[in-house]
């Protein structure tokens, strides 16, 4: 006991407690505001989990073949893309089965093939599957693509 008897009786142990006081006060004053920003950043993630998920959902609605402009089908969609591109010549395949429709393209450059990824997404149309392929003719790099289109109930 007779430290603390020594300390309190030094000229400097006002200044002293004063400080640990303010120190300690300031520790406080950081540790509340920490734990009250960890609260609002889980907040924050709730809510950007929460504008995902909708995203997501309205991402499937949009895609659907029910929702597509004018209620059309997906086939007449396709067929109007091939026609607007130009590029009727160039599909090896363009049908329906088990999986959805089924569209192979083969012989097209890289700016087709923007073009043809830029109109299925615009249409809305949902795709299931792709495949791309890089082919060397005559010095020309070409591609060949298979897209596989689902509908509504095959999105989930």
């Amino acid at each position: 006991m007779s430290i603390i008897r020594d300390l309190t009786e030094h000229p400097d142990s006002k200044r002293l407690f004063k400080n640990l006081s303010v120190a300690s006060a300031l520790w406080s004053l950081g540790i509340i505001f920490f734990c009250i920003s960890v609260f609002a950043v889980n907040g924050y993630q709730e809510n950007l989990a929460d504008a995902d998920s909708i995203i997501r959902a309205a991402a499937k609605v949009r895609s659907s073949p029910g929702q597509i402009m004018g209620n059309r089908e997906p086939l007449s969609e396709i067929s109007e893309i091939i026609d607007k591109l130009g590029i009727k010549q160039n599909v090896t395949q363009l049908g329906a089965s088990s999986s959805g429709l089924v569209l192979a393209v083969a012989g097209i450059d890289t700016d087709t093939f923007a073009s043809l990824a830029e109109e299925i997404s615009h249409k809305g149309l949902l795709v299931k599957s792709a495949e791309l392929r890089a082919l060397s003719s005559g010095g020309q790099r070409k591609l060949s693509v298979s897209v596989s289109i689902g509908g509504k109930d095959d999105a989930n």
